[in-house]
């Protein structure tokens, strides 16, 4: 056997404590002996039972350690699974006495992401990792890969992806805020990443710390025991003594947590320089700018669980939803809106302060499920880019937009969404396409396809795990 097959599959499973091998595939004893050696048990399916009798007489001395077992591997991979450490177990796929057939549904039993997996392919056949490629990303989607060429083939080494573990440090608004709920950012960022099942997670509210006279230590901002991959993702509550001190964030950094700020509002309230600089990543949710150190600007993720499209009957022609107090834009389009005839308009207002005007996020998500076109406004203090906005299309409406060339950097206009110069050109355009359903249908699904794709919750929590080097 090449010795340097060997030895890689050696600092392999010395690195990930690897003590269990399946072997699926083996020419000779001899093989088998070589690669008995490392590993405290080993598994062999064997096709015959002359091959099992030969194996078993030259192997005789390497005792318990050692099982043969006679039938196709699949069914023997099934029999045994609840036996094998399925954590601590290599299975090594050779392409020996063996078909393409037999080993594919050999690995049909390998446990879900547990473990890892080796291929060995003889130079001149066809790749195992290649012929086997469907059944890899059933065992594991986000699995790690290494390549070897070797003087007698290819070996690839295939591993799980490590758990990520993200600890939210984030207000709660359990104490002060009262007529609010909770923080909206348990839907837009807790609750998004539960539902992409890409990390675990835990919470810690600091301003419950704070409103209870606890203090936040840096135990509470550990991972469990175990995670290699660890993320405490915090917001900053403006002009609040509540927020986590820089000293105990640049402890648990010094620890190898990474450090993720989520700054929402920035165009209208101003992040503290201290926490932005002790953060390796300032995302700056619904942000255009790359002010602030290691700055990432991106969409705010909305959960899926909500905002998608159930395809319920769309009885609402034009909507206009949200919060509308102190908001001339707004207070000024409505007064215009309903001044026409013939329009069919619904002006839904929502607050998170008055109870009679507060809706829960699936009622408010269902309000986009029910509109044929719903207006989003862009430019109430300064012009930005709206959460809303994502919103519309996730939920399968055409969005109707002032003009906003961040909104442009997102969704093509007159294809994706339509965008409106001023309070005339919003009710013509409006009365169009209430007209014109197809043409709404189709830049509707056009948007929604983009969302969808682009500025999904997955899309999200995925790229700034990339991001961050996980």
């Amino acid at each position: 056997m090449n010795q340097v097959l060997r030895q890689k599959l050696l600092e392999f499973r010395s690195k990930h404590s690897l003590d269990t091998l399946v072997l699926l595939g083996p020419r000779t004893s001899g093989e088998i002996r070589t690669f008995a050696e490392p590993f405290s048990k080993i598994l062999v399916p064997v096709s015959f039972p002359e091959t099992l009798q030969s194996f078993k007489t030259e192997l005789q001395d390497l005792g318990d350690s050692l099982c043969l077992v006679q039938g196709p591997p699949g069914r023997v991979l099934a029999d045994w699974r609840r036996r094998i450490p399925s954590e601590r177990c290599l299975f090594l796929f050779q392409a020996g006495e063996f078909s393409t057939e037999a080993l594919r549904e050999a690995l049909f039993f390998v446990p879900r992401g547990k473990g890892a997996l080796a291929f060995h392919t003889p130079s001149g056949e066809p790749e195992l990792r290649r012929l086997l490629a469907d059944q890899i990303l059933r065992w594991e989607p986000d699995c790690r890969e290494e390549e070897w060429n070797l003087a007698e083939g290819k070996l690839r080494l295939l591993r799980p992806a490590e758990r990520i573990h993200v600890t939210f440090c984030i207000e709660k608004y359990s104490h002060g805020f009262k007529n609010s709920g909770l923080s909206i950012n348990l839907d837009n960022l807790v609750q998004p990443l539960e539902q992409s099942g890409l990390a675990d997670l835990s919470l810690v509210f600091y301003d419950e710390y704070h409103h209870q006279g606890r203090a936040l230590c840096l135990e509470d901002l550990q991972p469990p025991p175990g995670v290699q991959k660890h993320m405490i993702v915090s917001t900053y509550h403006y002009h609040s003594p509540a927020n986590p001190s820089v000293a105990l964030l640049k402890a648990a950094k010094e620890q190898g947590s990474k450090i993720v700020y989520m700054w929402l509002d920035k165009k209208t309230s101003q992040p503290k320089p201290e926490y932005a600089e002790v953060s390796d990543i300032n995302v700056l949710l619904d942000g255009t700018d790359f002010e602030l150190p290691n700055s990432w600007p991106i969409f705010t993720p909305k959960n899926p669980a909500y905002f998608h499209d159930p395809g319920l009957e769309r009885d609402l022609g034009l909507t206009l939803v949200g919060e509308l107090r102190r908001l001339k834009q707004r207070q000024d389009l409505i007064a215009f809106l309903e001044s026409q005839e013939g329009l069919d308009l619904h002006v839904i207002r929502t607050s998170a302060v008055e109870p009679e005007l507060m809706r829960t996020v699936p009622e408010y998500a269902e309000l986009f499920q029910r509109s044929r076109i719903s207006i989003a406004l862009t430019q109430d203090r300064v012009k930005q880019l709206k959460g809303r906005i994502f919103e519309i299309a996730h939920c399968g409406a055409m969005l109707l937009c002032d003009l906003n060339p961040y909104i442009s950097s997102y969704f093509i206009p007159g294809k994706e969404f339509v965008s409106f110069r001023d309070f005339d050109d919003l009710v013509q355009k409006a009365r169009y396409y209430l007209k014109h359903e197809e043409e709404r249908a189709a830049i509707a699904a056009a948007g929604h396809r983009k969302a969808q794709k682009f500025y999904s919750a997955r899309v999200f929590w995925e790229s700034l795990f990339r991001r961050a080097g996980f």
